[in-house]
């Protein structure tokens, strides 16, 4: 699958940025990390496990990625802002990880680090919003995919969220949803 080639060379493309000691841009950070968060690669197999197809198309095709739904992406990117907001605000974290919020703030220069948050959260809603619309708008996915993809989504904001203690019951209610198979979990 071309979702693995995508995440080693993602992968080489932020060994190079730590090897340099340069920060990229904060889009460039983004396009990438969307990429390393290995969602599209979860997601990509969930979405052949569960029967779906790319109809008329190679498998060793580079319009592999531009075939699949649009909805992986989305959910990658959720992930990977709200991954980036918690590695920010985890004080415990030693050492460079690099984050959309440093990507940011670097860029712009005089920004609180609350600023920065203001504006991954408004990312944040905007790719909802985009999410929102894909899983209403008519098309040939299958609804449970939809449904699992939407779930996933979820589960990381609960998952990334250090103020919520009340958590990880509706975690593990989405787990139990994002699951083919609800009476193994």
């Amino acid at each position: 699958m071309l979702q693995w080639a995508n995440l080693c060379n993602a992968f080489l493309v932020e060994f190079q940025w730590n090897a340099s000691g340069k920060l990229p841009k904060a889009d460039d950070y983004l396009k990438n990390a969307i990429i390393t968060s290995g969602a599209p690669l979860v997601l990509a197999h969930l979405f052949f496990l569960m029967g779906q197809n790319i109809a008329n198309q190679s498998m060793d095709s580079e319009k592999e990625e531009a075939q699949l739904p649009n909805t992986i992406f989305l959910v990658a990117e959720i992930l990977r802002l709200w991954d980036d907001l918690g590695c920010a605000q985890d004080e415990n974290q030693e050492g460079y990880d690099g984050s959309y919020v440093e990507c940011y703030l670097r860029e712009n220069q005089g920004s609180s680090y609350q600023s920065a948050r203001e504006h991954v959260m408004e990312l944040i809603s905007k790719l909802w919003k985009l999410l929102n619309k894909e899983c209403l708008s008519p098309c040939p996915i299958s609804a449970p995919f939809l449904e699992a993809c939407v779930n996933a989504a979820k589960m990381v904001s609960l998952m990334y969220n250090y103020e919520d203690k009340h958590g990880l019951g509706l975690l593990q209610d989405y787990m139990k949803s994002f699951s083919c198979d609800h009476e193994t979990l």
